[in-house]
């Protein structure tokens, strides 16, 4: 079996001294350990260092995370932090989204594709949510 070059990791990827791959500072044979496997792990200042690039090279406000690859309450705040727009799709997106602190429509909102009824039915934040449906209808 050959390495994997560590250009192919996140940025806080190394090697130990004992052979084994830390990724943040975490010793990944601990984390398997810990909450068996799989186990996904990923790497916040890698993440957050990507997402400024994006935003870097192509202007704020113009880089947007699609919610369908992969959405948490964590993910979500981390690309509302760093400027991203966040693509939803349905309102379970929307719903994390909302949860994550992400409240401004414009950072939510760049196409939704099911019915305005079915967000609203789906959703306790009724006000927010209204307002979304009255703008879908308008558009």
């Amino acid at each position: 079996m050959s390495a994997i070059p560590l250009h192919l990791l996140p940025d806080t990827a190394e090697v130990a001294s004992d052979g084994s791959l830390l990724v943040g500072g975490c010793r990944l044979v601990d984390l398997a350990a810990q909450f068996g496997t799989p186990v996904f792990v990923y790497d916040e200042a890698h993440l957050r260092a990507r997402c400024r690039e994006a935003v870097a090279a192509f202007g704020p406000g113009r880089v947007i995370y699609a919610a369908k690859a992969f959405l948490c309450t964590a993910m979500a705040r981390l690309v509302h932090e760093e400027g991203l727009l966040i693509d939803v799709a349905s309102g379970g997106e929307m719903y994390v989204a909302l949860h994550a602190g992400v409240t401004q429509l414009q950072d939510l909102l760049r196409r939704f594709l099911v019915d305005p009824e079915q967000l609203i039915q789906q959703l306790p934040l009724r006000e927010q949510i209204a307002a979304v449906a009255r703008v879908m209808v308008v558009a």
